[in-house]
């Protein structure tokens, strides 16, 4: 039993963090990952042409939905 109370301790310390903030990009994350520049990323999530929604004035981008972006315009150009 001990362990347990132990393994309960360490996990009562650990930070509580929100999921959906561990997996919102902001636009200069997004930039950085697809070697772009932060201008072209904004238009893009201006122009819905990557998945990406407005908070307030910042816009975030939901990092499974742009991994999926992304290996959706890979099929798109893959030869058949």
């Amino acid at each position: 039993m001990y362990w347990l109370a132990k393994l309960t301790g360490h996990l009562a310390r650990q930070p509580r963090t929100t999921p959906m903030k561990e997996h919102l990009l902001s636009i200069k994350q997004v930039a950085d990952f697809l070697n772009m520049s932060e201008r072209s990323v904004y238009r893009l999530a201006r122009d819905r042409k990557i998945p990406a929604v407005k908070i307030a004035s910042s816009w975030r981008v939901p990092q499974k939905e742009l991994r999926e972006w992304i290996a959706a315009k890979l099929r798109e150009k893959a030869p058949a």
